[in-house]
This record gives structure tokens, C-alpha cells and sequence, in this order.
């Protein structure tokens, strides 16, 4: 069906625009001390505080559907596990 795993580039993504938010005054979801907005929104999404709903376009049989996939449910993988991944794969 899809990847139930978030792809770098969807965490990058979701990193930067709360980043954004963080900066421009945004309430941070996890306890902020001695963290800057970088370090507050990559906590957020790594024990999934954020509530978001992502949209994948997927390949079907009858062309390309947009599928709603909500944070919850999908694998976010840390830097050391997408190594081990990398690695495996190469």
C-alpha cells in the first residue's frame, strides 16, 4: 500500500515548519529548558506531540491517490536507525 515509515524528507520538512512556528512564538509542546527551537521541534516529533495528519500521494491501479496517513501511525526513525538502514541496504 504505502511506506509506514516517515522518509527524511517528509521529517525535514515537518522539523523546519515547526521550527518556523517555534520561532515566530508558537507554545513548544515539550518542556523547552535549555533547548533551542531546533532541538524543541525534532523532541516533538520524536515522541509524537505534533498532530498531524500527512498527505502521500500513492501509485494505484487507477492513477495517483492522495492518502491521509496520520503521525500516529508511521514509524519515525532517529539518525542512528536510518544508519543501521543505509547500511544494511548498501
Amino acid at each position: 500500500m504505502f511506506e509506514r515509515r516517515l522518509t527524511r524528507f517528509e521529517k525535514t520538512k515537518i522539523i523546519a515548519a515547526r521550527y518556523m512556528m517555534i520561532t515566530r512564538g508558537a507554545p513548544p509542546l515539550v518542556d523547552p529548558k535549555g533547548k533551542d527551537a531546533k532541538e524543541i521541534a525534532y523532541e516533538e516529533l520524536m515522541t509524537r506531540k505534533l498532530p498531524l495528519t500527512l498527505i502521500r500521494l500513492v501509485q494505484s491501479k487507477d492513477g495517483i491517490k492522495k492518502v491521509l496517513v496520520n503521525l500516529r501511525d508511521i514509524e519515525i526513525l532517529d539518525e542512528e536507525q536510518l544508519g543501521e538502514i543505509r547500511c544494511s541496504r548498501g
